[in-house]
């Protein structure tokens, strides 16, 4: 998710999904 929270950026292995 790209306009999620900044854990889009930390998580690029592992794209957040909370969102």
């Amino acid at each position: 998710n790209a306009h999620n929270f900044p854990l889009e950026l930390a998580s690029v292995e592992a794209p957040s999904t909370i969102g």
